[in-house]
């Protein structure tokens, strides 16, 4: 009953309108669904999500106001889907007001792929822009991801076997230096955001220590990185297959130059490399450089944990696209049997302290603004750099 239904978003409005106020909610985007064109969440047809999508708008719209309204229909499994999504929203009939068109601000999809690796996210970016185009009377600007990212591990041994991770999320460092790629990505192909799995080991294990992975603090970091978007240099490609790339933002706020630096291997293979970083037009004659780092060795409880569970075997079982079973698993209960389990629940404790390396501030001259630092980047591994006056 799309009526009851109208009344329901129509009450859920006004209760985030009572707790928020309708400021606050002008700087939230909302989402109609998660991937309607994935045949697992929606089975109804094309037409009948739009009259959803139709009637959740228009209730939100009546209650909030368009102009405090950022809307979108949820991300789409496949780039090229429903072809008539945007022609719906531009001249469709629409099921709630009886006119034209519907509300839409931004683009979505998912992405996912296999092992620590961007994939095809490129063209898909370059898809979404150009199906926006087709229809300027829209005034789309915006894209994002809204859910993504790499499903199995790739065969991190070595040995031809390859599993599925549970939240897809590596516990090891590369699940790092893959986030920092991919913010250089996003920063360069204009998304707003990319919406990421959990950022801790044992993800529903909320009675019991949270340990970060490396990956959480790749992204903490980058939500550092406010500020003018000073350089985004892209990635140089090594004859191994692997990439150094950074980023680097001018925050005016903390009057600080913040640099991201990254070393990654879509294919297990990383070796330490030296990034030769050059900075121009700095202000000041003397500056102080501070690093934080997460690698292997830093920030990284699996690497702790391998060493000592070298006498525990892993558990292999079923999911559902793939075989439960990698070494870089984050979701420890689902491949270690009850002996193992017992002896992670007792580590888990210290391994609560492991944390990143913080190095102390190095004061060094600049020479006619210029400052030029070659940073060892051991394999996987993301570093910034925080430079500011002396």
């Amino acid at each position: 009953d799309y009526g009851e239904y109208a009344a329901y978003i129509r009450a859920f409005a006004e209760a985030l309108c009572d707790a928020f106020g309708r400021e606050e909610l002008a700087r939230w985007l909302f989402r109609v669904y998660t991937e309607p064109d994935n045949r697992s969440w929606w089975m109804e047809s094309e037409e009948e999500f739009y009259r959803l999508y139709d009637v959740t708008a228009g209730a939100l719209e009546e209650v909030v106001g368009r102009e405090n309204l950022t809307i979108a229909p949820g991300n789409l499994e496949n780039v090229e889907s429903w072809p008539g999504l945007l022609a719906h929203c531009a001249a469709g009939e629409n099921a709630y007001t009886g006119g034209r068109g519907a509300p839409i601000d931004y683009f979505s999809i998912s992405h996912y792929t296999a092992a620590p690796a961007l994939g095809d996210l490129d063209h898909k970016v370059r898809r979404m822009r150009e199906r926006t185009a087709a229809y300027p009377e829209l005034s789309i600007g915006e894209w994002n991801v809204g859910e993504g990212q790499f499903l199995t591990d790739g065969d991190p041994l070595g040995d031809g076997t390859s599993h599925r991770l549970s939240m897809a999320q590596a516990a090891c460092a590369a699940g790092a230096s893959w986030q920092a790629s991919l913010y250089r990505l996003c920063q360069e192909s204009g998304l707003r955001y990319f919406a990421n799995w959990a950022y801790c080991l044992d993800f529903r294990r909320v009675d019991e220590p949270m340990l970060r992975t490396p990956a959480y603090y790749a992204a903490a970091w980058m939500a550092e990185m406010r500020g003018r978007l000073t350089a985004c240099s892209g990635e140089t490609r090594l004859e191994n297959g692997g990439a150094v790339g950074g980023a680097a933002v001018f925050d005016e706020e903390a009057d600080c130059l913040r640099v991201m630096l990254y070393n990654h291997h879509e294919a297990w293979r990383a070796r330490t490399e030296t990034a030769a970083l050059r900075v121009e037009h700095l202000p000041w004659p003397r500056v102080a450089v501070t690093r934080r780092q997460v690698d292997d060795a830093h920030g990284c409880v699996y690497t702790r944990w391998r060493a000592d569970s070298a006498h525990i075997a892993l558990v292999e079982s079923e999911s559902d696209i793939d075989v439960l079973g990698s070494p870089v698993e984050t979701e420890l209960y689902a491949v270690l049997d009850g002996e193992g389990a017992a002896f992670w629940r007792s580590r888990k404790e210290a391994y609560a302290e492991e944390r990143p390396l913080e190095l102390p501030p190095v004061v060094m001259e600049t020479e006619n603004g210029r400052l030029s630092l070659d940073v060892e980047l051991p394999g996987y591994c993301v570093t910034v750099l925080e430079i500011r006056k002396a």
